[in-house]
């Protein structure tokens, strides 16, 4: 029988949120759209060697508005009355 690779393992391992506030980056090809720099890691805690595995999403909106009418924004900073979308937590099943 094989190990269900959904169960968490035996080893311990560090969060960390990582987030250059403000600061933003060109993104390439998409009419000078500015993206956020933000992120999550999970840095293994042995004291021998561990893979690293990196997780990297496409473009999408970066934030929203709650009126369901509104349209979702791309730029970063987020516009007045928007809030971000913290893509990165997506990830956590998985990380």
């Amino acid at each position: 029988m094989t190990d269900d690779p959904t169960t968490p393992g035996p080893f311990p391992y560090t969060e960390a949120v990582y987030n250059f506030g403000a600061q933003a980056i060109p993104l390439a090809n998409i009419g000078g759209v500015r993206g956020e720099v933000e992120g999550k890691i999970y840095l293994p805690r042995a004291r021998d060697q561990r893979p690293v595995v990196i997780f990297l999403h496409g473009r999408h909106s970066s934030c929203y508005k709650s009126d369901p009418t509104a349209p979702t924004a791309s730029g970063w900073p987020c516009p007045p009355g928007y809030t971000e979308i913290p893509s990165y937590a997506g990830y956590d099943g998985a990380g």
